[in-house]
């Protein structure tokens, strides 16, 4: 069969297919906006075949036109693509919830690179609001010796290794402020890895400053870095310093995060769902170990159920609320349930709500000793902190903000509480007048969520958003973080026949599609096994 009769068999539109790709390919190999001229130039075809295949580009968002330039140039539905690209890598998958708090956090252009051979490549991006800001394109190869995302992972790499990276000397000049010789280089990573990120100060860009850090894999090698770049004359050296600290969070968040998705829990990672449950929650919360029952009750705050669950079975009792529930507490086999003005008693028998209003809007509840029940209410602009007496609260602590976790020790009594917007842990003490500002957690670290107090008194933290614990040593500082396979961590208790599992609760609201398939256990009950607490 001849070349003709193999077109007349082609499927129909190929030519079409072929004619739309190399237009593509023509505009963006432009090193800017391309006139419509220059592509008739480029192509040969005629002004209405032309701006026939650009109509369909430009609708289904491959290529923009720029009025301003009276051009064209690739559209916004490229960038998308490419960072679908990657998506395979756990890494973006994991980084792309951080890398958007990052950028909304500095207002800068939020960046994740990967090493390759010779350079460090730019596979994800956020870009600041400012209308003047850091716009490196995605896919491009840049050198080590002057990034910060090269200069944060060459920190971290042997000394062989670091110099198969770097090459030959004197390395390239981009600006009169690049370094070129390795020393020079050598002497900067010293103070990378002694203050965990690296800031570029117009080395390949005049105008343009930047600071990164590394995200760590296993054995403490470099499997990639995020930074945060923009003009020099906003991102001052003195406030790149400032970034700084809160760029290694974001990054060590991240590694721990990749750990997570990388170390299923099947393979000894001490997190596993309770299998019991059958279904996830949408909102489980209120976690509470009953020893009576050897169970963990708890509450599907949007799914309106109180759950029992063991290590055989998941009792579910079905609530009809009407409104969503706000918090539960649970005291031996009866549990109070707040929901907007109403508050419920949960017992052997039909739910019964409680008489008056006086424990409308409750935003918190704990457990205390006896049965005791500590609850937060909203008062004057603030939040009071008292003792359930009957339907009465018995005011102990009042404190700015609201109030949305508590804590009690093991001993029963109330040691702790959280704001979630402002970030504030307190600590609370039986003769202290008023909570102490314990721990106040940066927004990049996750949402303080729900507490719980171990044996040793140390007050744990789920970090909403965060897809991990921590633990607070004795200063309010995070001594110890587990990574967890769920973004949204909202309940925390310890429990089970030793005392010595973490029960975490966690949802599934508001998570999209694309957080959902890479956290699937959102919504399951999660048993942690942290040892040596």
């Amino acid at each position: 069969m001849g070349w003709d009769a193999k077109q007349q068999s082609a499927v129909a539109g190929t030519a079409l297919i072929g004619k739309a790709l190399r237009l593509v390919d023509a505009i963006g190999a432009a090193p800017g906006a391309v006139e419509v001229r220059e592509l008739m130039a480029e192509t040969g075809w005629s002004r209405p075949t032309l701006y026939r295949i650009l109509s369909a580009l430009v609708a289904e968002g491959y290529v923009r036109r720029d009025p301003a330039l009276q051009g064209y140039t690739l559209g916004y539905r490229f960038l998308e693509l490419a960072q679908n690209a990657w998506a395979g890598s756990d890494l973006v998958a994991v980084a792309s919830l951080d890398l958007q708090r990052l950028r909304n956090l500095t207002g800068e252009t939020a960046y994740l690179a990967i090493p390759h051979r010779e350079g460090v490549l730019s596979i994800g991006k956020f870009e600041s609001p400012h209308a003047v800001r850091s716009a490196a394109r995605l896919g491009v190869l840049k050198p080590y010796h002057c990034t910060s995302q090269g200069k944060a992972m060459l920190a971290h790499w042997d000394e062989a290794e670091r110099g198969r990276r770097l090459g030959p000397e004197p390395f390239a000049r981009y600006t009169e402020a690049t370094f070129t010789r390795r020393e020079q280089v050598e002497a900067q990573l010293n103070a990378v890895r002694k203050d965990g990120f690296a800031i570029e100060d117009e080395e390949i860009l005049a105008g343009s400053r930047c600071v990164g850090a590394p995200v760590l894999g296993d054995h403490g090698r470099p499997v990639g870095a995020i930074s945060v770049a923009g003009p020099a004359w906003r991102l001052t050296r003195e406030r790149a310093e400032q970034l700084g600290p809160e760029v290694a969070e974001v990054a060590r968040r991240i590694a721990q995060m990749l750990q997570a998705v990388e170390r299923p829990r099947q393979s000894g990672g001490g997190v596993a769902a309770m299998a019991a449950q059958a279904e996830p929650a949408f909102h489980g919360a209120d976690p509470q170990w009953d020893a009576e029952r050897s169970a963990l009750v708890w509450t599907d705050r949007l799914g309106q159920a109180m759950h029992a669950t063991s290590a055989g079975r998941d009792d579910i009792r079905r609530l009809a609320p009407s409104s969503p529930v706000v918090a539960s507490v649970h005291a031996g086999w009866r549990s109070l349930v707040f929901m907007g003005a109403e508050a419920w008693s949960v017992a052997a028998g039909e739910p019964v709500r409680l008489p008056g209003d006086t424990l409308a809007g409750v935003t918190a509840a704990c457990a205390g000793a006896e049965g005791a029940v500590w609850l937060a209410l909203p008062e004057d602009g603030g939040t009071v902190i008292g003792l359930l007496k009957g339907t009465q609260v018995e005011s102990r602590w009042t404190v700015r903000g609201r109030i949305d976790a508590l804590a009690c020790a093991p001993d029963g009594t109330l040691a702790a509480a959280a704001d979630g917007a402002r970030g504030i842990v307190y600590t609370i003490g039986a003769g202290r007048s008023a909570p102490r500002v314990f721990s106040r957690i940066p927004p990049a670290s996750g949402r303080p969520s729900a507490l719980a107090v171990d044996t040793s008194d140390h007050v744990w933290v789920a970090l909403d958003q965060g897809w991990a614990v921590a633990r607070l040593d004795d200063s309010g500082e995070f001594s110890r973080t587990i990574p967890l396979p769920v973004p949204r961590p909202t309940g925390l208790a310890f429990g089970g026949p030793e005392g010595q599992s973490l029960f975490v609760t966690t949802a599934r609201y508001g998570l999209s599609r694309d957080v959902l398939e890479r956290a699937p256990m959102s919504g399951m009950v999660l048993e942690l096994s942290p040892g040596g607490l």
